[in-house]
């Protein structure tokens, strides 16, 4: 039961405290994203050993996003990171999806949206690290 403060108003609340290891995930996940961009380019130019750190990469940033979201809501983190750590998650998994019809089925059209959600999911997941990192003490 919330205590009312002597004005009749709720006291503020506490910032959810960010641990490092949720910090970390966070931070694994936007910089897993561009290290994916840096291969996808000389790897569609004859390099296809690096399709499959591509995709290796793909997995670990998915599995981490994971990781980023599970900590985020057991964290008792804000609504808006815990929505955007969603969208992360979500969207890595439809990533996924796209690369391998991209890849392995030749499906163009997967491949016209599979970069596109990737600059997305760079920024989203920048977000998401940022704003655990900025806005609550280290636990």
């Amino acid at each position: 039961m919330e205590q009312a403060t002597n004005n009749g108003q709720r006291p503020a609340q506490a910032p959810a405290e960010v641990s490092t290891t949720l910090r970390v995930a966070a931070w694994f996940v936007p910089i897993a994203i561009a290290v994916q961009a840096a291969l996808a380019g000389p790897a569609s130019y004859g390099a296809p050993k690096l399709f499959v750190a591509h995709g290796w990469i793909g997995s670990a940033t998915f599995l981490a996003a994971g990781l980023t979201l599970l900590l985020a809501f057991t964290g008792r983190q804000p609504g808006g990171v815990l929505l955007l750590a969603l969208l992360v998650t979500a969207g890595g998994f439809a990533q996924i999806g796209l690369g391998y019809l991209a890849h392995r089925a030749g499906l163009a059209a997967a491949g016209a949206v599979h970069i596109p959600l990737g600059v997305l999911l760079l920024g989203l997941s920048l977000t998401v690290a940022l704003l655990l990192t900025v806005r609550a003490p280290r636990r």
